[in-house]
């Protein structure tokens, strides 16, 4: 059977409290003595149980404030221009390190997905973090290799199921700048870039070249392909396929 938890087992006691006492008040009623104290009790007991019937919890415990200093200070609000002349606590490489991503890269990526749906509360909803706050917790997730919730709690002084939320809606934002970012050359496109190699290195119709870079993963991907995800130089990794044209676009895919 499944155990009962300390909000059930209080009601339930009270439930039977009232059911004793209601029994009284019967046998009181037949008797002709009359109690007027004793009924008001147990309409205050009734109201008591409907009240914490009415709660999820028994009692709540006092949220946990979060430190958001330890954003601030890997950033040293350098977004806003704030304490000018005060050296960052994390340089560009160190910065670099931590979160796999340049400080111009970072702040280009959140002025990209800051109007993202995902990172707009409905009204009446408390305010999210800002939007530079959960990047921060997404990017430092993929790029260290065994992080998990408690680690990141650690790190940035948020909660558990915190940290899974802030990476959700990154991951959701992000997807959705895949057709503007990963895609194939259009026909004109393709016959522009075939071009172009053919007259550099006399390869016929070719409209891309594989520039060897390869990106391991630590993780199987849940999916039915899986197993294409496994190479010759490493157990998973994903394969980058990258062409350009004269306007220096870059059309990236995945394999």
């Amino acid at each position: 059977m499944p155990r009962k938890s300390r909000r059930a087992m209080h009601i339930q006691a009270l439930w039977e409290m009232l059911e004793e006492r209601v029994a009284k008040r019967q046998l009181r009623m037949i008797t002709g003595r009359n109690n007027t104290v004793a009924d008001r009790f147990d309409l205050v007991l009734l109201r008591h149980i409907q009240k914490l019937q009415s709660k999820r919890y028994l009692y709540r415990t006092k949220y946990r404030m979060a430190c958001k200093f330890m954003f601030e200070q890997d950033m040293n609000a350098i977004a806003n221009g704030d304490h000018a002349g005060v050296q960052a606590w994390l340089n560009e490489e160190e910065f670099l390190e931590k979160y796999r991503m340049s400080r111009e890269s970072f702040f280009r990526l959140v002025d990209k997905i800051k109007d993202c749906r995902v990172f707009h509360s409905p009204d009446g909803k408390a305010q999210q973090y800002p939007v530079a706050y959960q990047l921060m917790v997404f990017l430092y997730f993929i790029g260290t290799y065994g992080a998990t919730n408690p680690l990141i709690r650690h790190v940035f002084g948020i909660g558990r199921g915190t940290a899974d939320l802030f990476r959700r809606r990154c991951a959701k934002a992000i997807l959705s700048l895949k057709d503007e970012y990963v895609n194939w050359p259009d026909e004109c496109e393709r016959e522009e870039i075939q071009q172009r190699i053919m007259e550099q290195y006399l390869f016929p119709n070719c409209v891309g070249i594989i520039d060897g870079t390869l990106f391991p993963l630590f993780f199987k991907p849940d999916c039915i392909d899986a197993p294409d995800y496994f190479g010759r130089k490493c157990c998973l990794r994903l394969d980058a396929f990258c062409s350009s044209s004269n306007r220096k676009r870059k059309c990236f895919s995945f394999c």
